[in-house]
């Protein structure tokens, strides 16, 4: 229903991602996926929870991905 959402991936594959464009913190809460399967009681239903946070600097994020202890007093200079 709204422009800001898509759906891109092969769906015959089984794989589907949902894009949420200029993502606000309004977006957060919970998402369904269900998937329609023959017969009765068959689908498959997925829910996840989005919380969507405050901008991090990006060597914040690539820290806590790498899971490396963060450094503070880091900067960048253009």
């Amino acid at each position: 229903v709204d422009d800001r959402y898509l759906l891109t991936g092969d769906i015959l594959d089984g794989q589907m991602d949902l894009d949420i464009l200029n993502v606000r913190r309004t977006d957060s809460g919970p998402y369904c996926c269900r998937v329609d399967v023959d017969g009765l009681f068959n689908d498959k239903k997925v829910i996840m929870n989005l919380r969507v946070v405050k901008d991090e600097p990006p060597h914040i994020i690539y820290e806590i991905r790498m899971r490396r202890p963060v450094q503070e007093n880091i900067y960048t200079l253009d």
